[in-house]
């Protein structure tokens, strides 16, 4: 119980940010529980907790290989057809983050040299949904990359940020900026970051950005292709969300995006919580 206090108190900014964000959701759960959780476990408990999960949580198999698909689905249903299964499964799924009302304002301290400013936005798009191309080019150039508007504005030519970068959860609808700041630069560093985000609303996105996100995904998306571990892990993620289509989808739906499907997409986004980490002193 001590490591595990100690790994909770160790979380990175944005993480507490995230439990912050919306504190009477699941996701908002530590991912190693909690410790009055802990303690009361006992080792029949356990097992027990085991043997359900074998017989009520669902199991998806996926296989890349010479093999015909038939052939490693009989091998595969007699390694298995003694494992105990169910009439029902537990269902799999999430609820799509919205946008509340006021923002929320976290702040921390602690003993440390750097601030850290992590934002959280609802995108009001998930990856099931149409729009979902244009908000990943959106991210992209937001903060998703060197040659986004975070990176080359707000860390380079103004020296707000040692990083800056964006991020999205695809099946909850949320962006997250992280950012590692000097103390006495967080208020204007969060100015400039939203400053970047209105300009992607009003289309202000040059040549080189938009083409550049374009590019950075098509690659990317070309790399994972060769790669059996990402091609599993997005099989994986599609399953869980119940969605269809793969990677050469996801690329010609990128491929078709506009600039003005990136500024509407920016549009929607919606900031939500802002969490700041500041030293012991001052």
């Amino acid at each position: 119980c001590a490591k595990l206090e100690a790994e909770i108190a160790e979380l990175p900014a944005e993480e507490k940010q995230r439990i912050a964000q919306k504190a009477d959701e699941l996701r908002a759960q530590l991912q190693r529980g909690e410790l009055e959780d802990v303690e009361p476990i006992t080792p029949e408990g356990l097992y027990a907790q085991y043997r359900k999960v074998l017989a009520e949580s669902r199991v998806e198999l996926f296989y890349m290989g010479r093999k015909s698909a038939e052939d490693v689905a009989e091998q595969l249903r007699c390694v298995l057809r003694e494992l105990p299964r169910a009439a029902a499964f537990d269902a799999v799924g999430t609820e799509k983050q919205r946008a509340g009302g006021d923002v929320r304002r976290v702040e921390e301290r602690m003993d440390v040299t750097q601030g850290k400013l992590s934002m959280g936005f609802t995108t009001g798009c998930t990856a099931g949904e149409a729009e979902y191309p244009a908000l990943l080019v959106l991210n992209t150039v937001f903060g998703g990359g060197i040659t986004s508007k975070l990176f080359t504005k707000v860390r380079e030519e103004l020296s707000l940020c040692y990083y800056a970068m964006s991020s999205i959860e695809k099946n909850k609808g949320v962006m997250i900026v992280s950012s590692g700041v000097e103390f006495d630069k967080l208020e204007t560093a969060e100015k400039e970051i939203l400053r970047q985000l209105e300009d992607c609303r009003n289309g202000e996105i040059s040549d080189y950005e938009f083409d550049s996100a374009k590019r950075y995904l098509l690659s990317d998306l070309k790399t994972a292709l060769d790669s059996p571990g990402r091609l599993d892990d997005y099989a994986i993620g599609q399953r869980a969300a119940g969605l269809e289509g793969g990677m050469e989808e996801l690329a010609r739906g990128i491929k078709a995006v506009t600039r003005g499907q990136v500024a509407e997409a920016a549009r929607r986004v919606t900031l939500d919580t802002i969490f700041t980490l500041r030293g012991t002193e001052g």
